[in-house]
């Protein structure tokens, strides 16, 4: 008889979680993912920030702040004595990101910043140190982490359900692909998309890669700057290999996420083809694949992403310890993308550490 795995997946409330938190940039992302899931799990919002007024009166409406704790200039919100946390969800692509984030640090708050940090190695690599010098904390919005089914995944993998990891592998299809989304930004797949699973790979499997092969292309006729189309192969160790296959200008509106993970002792296949949705999970130990496991998952991935992400932060605060997706942690995943960028120019494998030799 062999028993069923015990799945922990849901976010956990923090033990403090009454910090302020101040919001630079109430658009797309915030408006959609940070606002709800904070509002949901009871976090204070304590003031925006967003040269945008019909975003400022956004907030107003959805969030219940009045005019005095909304600002055109983010450097009027960091003057706040009440916001502990600033939460940064400006686009990778604008120019102002990285000097609002050092605002940030030199104001003493602890920031929470949309991936990635920066759209090159040196920047992130200049922000991290830069926080660590002024004691601030960092953490990274890698959400996926606190996602049902990615945070399924470790659970199995942490109780030892599959035993050696051997294979791991990730099919991901998204449609960027809308005239004026995206047309001027010209790093797009890895830097969007492709940077959470290098995250979560690392995450699942506590396992840095050795080196990557990375090809990289665009659709013809696509509106997207930047790369749409990629392949990646991760050597983690002598026996461990991942391979993920991405495309962000697929001919279709939904995500479409495939994962298998095979070890020595049993086999996953997942699947996430809603944001909002939950997402499946089937596993199977080795020599019983008549009898797979398919627990029925809760909750909500989005709302749920962003809710476990900042509890984590504001636990870090309280125990002084570093997030789980610290700057410092993100650096390492930003190598891998980088050395994929790398491997794809000069087509050849690519390891981490040449990126910080550069």
């Amino acid at each position: 008889m062999i028993n069923e795995p015990q799945l922990d997946y849901l976010p956990k409330k923090p033990s403090k979680c009454d910090y302020g938190i101040g919001l630079i940039g109430v658009g797309g992302i915030a408006e959609i993912g940070h606002i709800p899931a904070y509002l949901k799990a009871g976090y204070r919002i304590s003031a925006i920030a967003d040269p945008i007024k019909s975003r400022r009166e956004y907030a107003q409406n959805v969030i219940g702040l009045g005019t005095e704790n909304q600002y055109a200039d983010h450097r009027d919100l960091l003057n706040r004595s009440d916001v502990l946390i600033v939460d940064i969800t400006i686009p990778q692509s604008s120019p102002n990101k990285i000097s609002v984030v050092y605002d940030a640090i030199d104001a003493g708050k602890h920031v929470l910043i949309e991936k990635p940090i920066a759209m090159n190695y040196s920047e992130a690599k200049g922000v991290v140190t830069h926080a660590r010098k002024k004691d601030v904390k960092i953490a990274v919005c890698h959400q996926y982490r606190w996602m049902p089914v990615y945070r399924s995944i470790k659970n199995l993998i942490d109780q030892n359900y599959l035993g050696e990891l051997y294979f791991l592998s990730i099919d991901e299809r998204w449609d960027y692909d809308l005239p004026g989304s995206y047309d001027k930004q010209s790093q797009m797949l890895l830097m969007m998309q492709t940077v959470h699973f290098v995250d979560e790979l690392r995450w699942w499997t506590g396992v840095e890669p050795r080196q990557i092969f990375a090809s990289l292309s665009h659709r013809p006729n696509q509106h997207i700057a930047g790369e749409s189309i990629g392949t990646l192969v991760l050597d983690f160790d002598k026996n461990l290999r991942s391979v993920y296959v991405g495309n962000v200008a697929t001919h279709s509106q939904s995500q479409h996420h495939h994962i298998r993970i095979e070890g020595t002792g049993g086999i996953i296949n997942a699947q996430h083809n809603d944001l909002w949705a939950p997402g499946s999970l089937e596993y199977s130990k080795v020599g019983a694949e008549d009898l797979w496991y398919r627990p029925e998952l809760k909750g909500e991935s989005f709302i749920d992403g962003y809710i476990g992400l900042m509890g984590d932060l504001m636990d870090s605060i309280t125990e002084d310890r570093a997030p789980l997706v610290s700057g410092l942690d993100n650096l390492k995943t930003m190598q891998v993308i980088f050395a994929a960028y790398k491997s794809a120019e000069l087509g050849r494998a690519v390891k981490p550490s040449e990126i910080d030799s550069d």
